[in-house]
């Protein structure tokens, strides 16, 4: 399920990049972002999971930068140190050049994702190194509310509590149409798949008590989307319909993913850079270029998660075993 949600946000973005209109779902919004949706639903869902394996707060934010970081780390270094010199109208022996590259790669790794000055200068979307990467910051924040909050009441009541915080949020933010950003966070998404992120830890707390009912909740989520006017409706209450259809068809299929071959991440970090590459130097033609960025990426992602992200990984499900947990959740 993560995998087409991350192919997804690589179908929408070929759109972008050749200059067109993203699809855009029942005048909602595009498909990259229900894509980004269906991530933090399903991230939700695991999280408390997770954290309930962890030997407390620390162990459960170590395991999510095991998580994060290190592919972070090798695809910012590709594109800040090699990328980013080679499309950059720059000059790349100039002291300042090295020194902002230095700067800029700390910050990658503190998951503060600016672009390089002058990358990709001359391209149809000119200064976007990865424009994929925005929505980490939120989901790092999305982890530390989760985890600092079950910290204090390991309760389904302290996540609804976090629920109905972001659904005021989004009224909030959207109503008045606040656009404050802090620390890469911008407040009005944080809000907004804040409540996909909280309706799918909500889901994963009281499942027995949810799942005898699904096909009814399925069945009021669907007139809550179909019945909404406006965008206000759409992107607060219809966000949490829409977690539940996620976790709805997503339990049927299996949201585990012991002894998977997880490539979501990877495609998600290499996918936009990848995309610019393609359309700009190789093919503009949207079929050619939508298909080699998809092969290209789909190599970088098995890379990344077999020599990068794996053993890390596998650093989890071990510590999942010294704790007599089960390793598939130790993740």
């Amino acid at each position: 399920m993560r995998h087409v949600a991350a192919l997804t946000v690589l179908f929408s973005h070929n759109f972008a990049l050749n200059g067109l209109h993203e699809p855009v779902l029942r005048s909602w919004d595009t498909m990259g972002f229900f894509s980004v949706v269906v991530f933090f639903t399903i991230s939700g869902y695991l999280m408390p999971i997770s954290y309930n394996s962890s030997e407390g707060f620390i162990h459960f934010i170590i395991k999510r930068i095991r998580r994060l970081l290190p592919a972070i780390v090798i695809c910012s270094f590709i594109m800040i140190f090699i990328v980013s010199p080679i499309f950059s109208n720059k000059s790349i022996s100039s002291n300042n050049f090295i020194k902002e590259s230095i700067l800029l790669f700390i910050q990658h790794c503190a998951f503060i994702f600016n672009n390089p000055i002058g990358i990709f200068y001359d391209f149809k979307v000119p200064g976007a190194m990865n424009g994929s990467l925005w929505t980490i910051p939120i989901e790092i924040v999305c982890y530390l509310i989760l985890a600092t909050s079950l910290s204090f009441s390991n309760s389904y009541k302290t996540i609804l509590v976090l629920l109905l915080l972001s659904l005021i949020g989004c009224l909030i933010t959207i109503y008045n149409e606040v656009g404050f950003v802090f620390y890469g966070v911008p407040i009005k998404y944080l809000s907004m798949f804040g409540v996909a992120f909280s309706t799918g830890a909500l889901l994963s707390m009281t499942k027995t008590k949810w799942h005898p009912y699904r096909y009814g909740i399925l069945i009021i989520s669907i007139i809550v989307i179909l019945s909404a006017q406006t965008g206000l409706e759409l992107n607060s209450i219809c966000l949490a319909a829409a977690a539940f259809m996620v976790i709805f068809f997503g339990t049927n299929i299996k949201l585990s993913s012991k002894g998977s071959f997880d490539i979501s991440y990877g495609i998600y970090i290499y996918a936009f850079p990848t995309q610019q590459i393609i359309i700009n130097k190789v093919s503009d033609d949207f079929t050619t270029s939508l298909i080699l960025s998809t092969i290209i990426t789909i190599i970088l992602a098995t890379l990344s998660f077999l020599f990068v992200e794996k053993p890390f990984l596998d650093r989890n499900k071990s510590a999942g075993r010294k704790t007599n947990l089960p390793a598939e959740i130790s993740t």
